[in-house]
């Protein structure tokens, strides 16, 4: 009864007989899976590595602005670290990296992963929620 004061009116809560879970799933989205986009066409065919590329070269395209440059590999460790542990990299680690002689994409996933499982890495986000804790 919802604890109503005793001179209080109590409404009775109403229930819906003709509740349809299969309409339900065919309109919510929760239930729709991923639905395969056509690939936008662009103008710079030799800029996009990736099919997400084009998706991001379009809208650069659409406000007539230009994708950066290639970054090189100390300012790419740089933004990594910064990004992922929120700390910078030590002279040891940039050096390391620069002078990797595996490809720089091979290179940058192994950094990436060491950083994900660094303790820093879960220091910097859960401090998001320690403050709104």
């Amino acid at each position: 009864m919802g604890a109503p004061w005793p001179q209080e009116k109590t409404d009775v809560p109403t229930t819906v007989a003709d509740f349809d879970m299969a309409k339900r799933m065919d309109e919510h989205w929760i239930w729709q899976g991923p639905k395969q986009s056509q690939l936008p066409s662009v103008n710079q065919r030799n800029w996009p590595q990736q099919k997400l590329d084009r998706f991001i070269l379009k809208k650069l395209e659409d406000h007539k602005l230009q994708p950066n440059l290639q970054t090189d590999r100390a300012t790419l460790i740089r933004r990594a670290y910064f990004d992922i542990t929120g700390l910078p990299p030590t002279p040891a680690a940039v050096q390391n990296f620069i002078t990797d002689p595996e490809s720089t994409e091979t290179a940058f996933a192994k950094v990436v992963d060491q950083l994900l499982a660094s303790d820093h890495f879960g220091e910097r986000w859960a401090r998001h929620w320690m403050d709104l804790v």
